[in-house]
């Protein structure tokens, strides 16, 4: 029996870099995918939280679970709006010009 038969190969990533790599590398350059991370990262713990603490306290009525809702998402979309047009578009150009430095100038187009 091989004990070495459940790690990858070393040239291979494990399944936690082909994770991070892919839900990072498409997270900094794409806005949706930023929102949809601060979607998930944000109003959605934050809903399940607040729709158990009302539910405990018996006040979780269906039209305040549905502004809940809405106003999460809406929330943390915006947030994650923000975060990308002040931080990582930003940063992500900085890293084209820095890498291209002769298309640097290119983008005002």
């Amino acid at each position: 029996m091989n004990q070495f038969a459940d790690h990858p190969a070393p040239h291979e990533p494990s399944l936690r870099q082909r994770i991070n790599r892919r839900l990072f590398s498409s997270g900094r350059s794409s806005l949706v995918s930023i929102v949809v991370l601060s979607e998930i990262i944000g109003a959605f713990p934050l809903c399940v939280i607040f729709a158990i603490s009302l539910q405990a306290e018996g006040a979780l009525t269906a039209n305040l679970a549905l502004v809940l809702v809405l106003m999460a998402s809406a929330g943390f979309g915006v947030a994650g709006v923000l975060f990308w047009a002040t931080f990582a578009e930003p940063l992500r150009k900085r890293i084209e010009s820095k890498r291209n430095p002769t298309h640097a100038n290119d983008s005002r187009a």
